[in-house]
């Protein structure tokens, strides 16, 4: 695996870093420990929502796409710490086997 730096990535180096499947299971597994919304975990609940189905917390999105990120290309660069998040939107609720894309 090649070394790269933050100053190699711009525009012209996009691609697709991975993706990942949600299983239900996990949302609710998650959610028991860190976000425990019924609308994460109880389905009678989820059914009833504007969603009709559980949903993953966005916390656990933001985490399942990081850890694509560290595997595909924080390892591959010189370790900086503490570079934020600026804007970050998620526009489309996260259900059961919905495929996540992380672009670069």
């Amino acid at each position: 695996m090649s070394r790269i730096t933050f100053e190699d990535i711009d525009e012209e180096f996009g691609r697709e870093l991975g993706t990942t499947t949600v299983q239900r299971e996990e949302i609710r597994e998650f959610a028991r420990q860190y976000d425990p919304l019924p609308l994460h975990m109880d389905d009678a609940v989820a059914r009833e929502s504007e969603y009709g189905d559980i949903i993953a917390s966005g916390f656990m999105t933001l985490i399942r796409a990081n850890r694509i990120v560290v595997e595909e290309l924080r390892t591959r660069t010189p370790a900086v710490a503490g570079l934020g998040l600026e804007d970050v939107r998620l526009p489309s609720p996260v259900f059961p086997d919905d495929e996540l894309k992380v672009p670069h």
